[in-house]
C-alpha cells in the first residue's frame, strides 16, 4: 500500500521539511504532517485520514484540502504534479473523527488526470474537491499564442510622446487647408 512511487516520493519531499507551523502557532516536526497524509486506504478509490486534535474542535480547512490532494494523487497510475485544484467547504468538520475521502477518476490520460473527491464526516460531505494533474510540458511543446511585440518602455514613451508635443507646439491640429 504505501510502496506505490508517486506516495513514496511526495512523503519523502514532506520528509526534508524542516518545521511545520500549526493553525494555534506552534512549531511542531513535520511527524504531525506526515501522520496527517498518510491517510489509510479502506478501498482503491476510499480513503480515510485523521485529524488533528486541536482546542477549537473544527477541522483546519488546510488539512482537509492536502487530505484531499493526498486520495486523489494516491490514485494516479502514473506520477503527475497537481496543475489545479478547485475546493468548496459545505459544512465545519469536526476535529474528533476521521475524514473519509471518496475519490472519483474524472479523466485519466497520457497528459492530463482529473480527479473529484468528497470528504465526508458521518455521512455528510465537508468538502468536494476537483484537481488536475499534468506532465510538464518541455520547451518543444506547442505554442498556442505568438510572442508579444517588442515595443517601447514605459519610460521611453513618455519621451517619446514629449518630443512629438514639442515638435508640433502651438500648431493646431484640423486648422490647416485641406487639398
Amino acid at each position: 500500500e504505501n510502496g506505490e512511487p508517486p506516495y513514496q516520493e511526495v512523503m519523502g519531499k514532506v520528509a526534508r521539511a524542516a518545521v511545520v507551523a500549526t493553525p494555534k502557532g506552534d512549531i511542531t516536526t513535520t511527524s504531525v504532517l506526515r501522520e496527517l497524509l498518510n491517510l489509510e486506504r479502506i478501498d482503491s478509490l476510499i480513503f480515510r485520514g485523521n485529524t488533528q486534535k486541536v482546542s477549537w474542535k473544527r477541522v483546519f480547512g488546510g488539512q482537509t484540502i492536502a487530505q484531499a490532494l493526498m486520495a486523489a494523487f494516491r490514485t494516479l497510475e502514473s506520477t503527475k504534479p497537481a496543475h489545479s485544484l478547485h475546493a468548496y467547504f459545505l459544512r465545519a468538520g469536526d476535529a474528533s473523527k476521521p475524514i473519509v475521502f471518496s475519490v472519483e477518476k474524472a479523466r485519466e490520460g497520457r497528459s492530463y488526470s482529473v480527479r473529484r473527491v468528497t470528504a465526508t464526516q458521518e455521512g455528510k460531505t465537508i468538502l468536494v474537491l476537483s484537481a488536475s494533474f499534468h506532465i510538464p510540458e518541455d520547451e518543444y511543446a506547442a505554442v498556442h499564442q505568438s510572442r508579444m511585440p517588442r515595443v517601447l518602455s514605459p519610460q521611453k514613451s513618455m519621451e517619446a510622446g514629449a518630443n512629438i508635443q514639442s515638435e508640433h507646439n502651438g500648431r493646431q491640429l484640423g486648422k490647416g487647408k485641406v487639398r
